[in-house]
């Protein structure tokens, strides 16, 4: 009997079987508290997407800049870039007192694809190359250089070393302020020999032991006169 009485009962299909399969949906599997908590969750999802894009679309209107005429304002809108600059300087450094060849192939490559310090030179702002001076008489040279690095240039980091003695120098030069892809007049005050002849005074750019940019110079002649002007 009890053999009997299963066999007629009729026996439930399993909810994922290949019969059901199709009919079976998600909603079948969810109370409706569950489908209400899905809900919500999906709603704060899409909220939270459009706030994203909306915070990126805001940020993205946002341009970091300075005001290239202002030199503190420049120091200091760079000062992150300058610190991961000396860095590299510094293990380039480390890497070629050891030896390290590989090291320092590869952080000389990170430098040229940064080129934070070049120069490129512009003109003679006065005192042309061949000036006729007067033995003991003080003049001044300027040069125009345009600065087409990524970092700005200053006296704090960068120096103007002078590669002759032919002219004495009356102090050492200041490099202004200068902003990427602005242009600096570098001066420098001399004073002339006292015997007649030809004289040559040449200078260039140095970042952390690294000289960079063309060699600049200044030839004047100097006559017999004594009487002294300034230029």
């Amino acid at each position: 009997n009890i053999k009997i009485q299963r066999t007629n009962e009729q026996v439930a299909l399993p909810l994922f079987s290949r019969n059901h399969a199709a009919e079976c949906t998600t909603d079948d599997l969810l109370s409706s508290s569950e489908k209400r908590s899905l809900k919500r969750k999906h709603r704060r999802e899409q909220q939270h997407l459009i706030a994203k894009k909306e915070n990126k679309r805001s940020h993205a209107t946002i341009v970091k800049t300075y005001d290239r005429s202002n030199p503190e304002e420049i120091v200091r809108f760079f000062a992150p870039m300058k610190v991961k600059i000396e860095a590299l300087h510094g293990q380039l450094q480390t890497a070629t007192c050891n030896g390290n060849i590989r090291e320092v192939l590869k952080i000389e490559e990170k430098l040229k694809l940064l080129r934070p310090y070049s120069a490129r030179f512009v003109a003679d702002k006065n005192t042309p190359d061949g000036t006729v001076l007067q033995p003991g008489q003080l003049f001044r040279k300027s040069w125009i250089l345009l600065n087409d690095g990524s970092m700005p240039w200053s006296s704090d980091d960068i120096q103007l070393i002078n590669l002759s003695d032919g002219i004495k120098v009356v102090e050492q030069p200041v490099i202004p302020v200068t902003a990427p892809h602005n242009r600096a007049i570098i001066t420098v005050d001399f004073v002339c020999a006292n015997e007649p002849g030809t004289y040559e005074s040449k200078w260039i750019l140095r970042f952390c032991h690294q000289t960079f940019g063309p060699m600049i110079w200044c030839t004047i002649e100097v006559g017999s006169s004594t009487s002294n002007r300034t230029y």
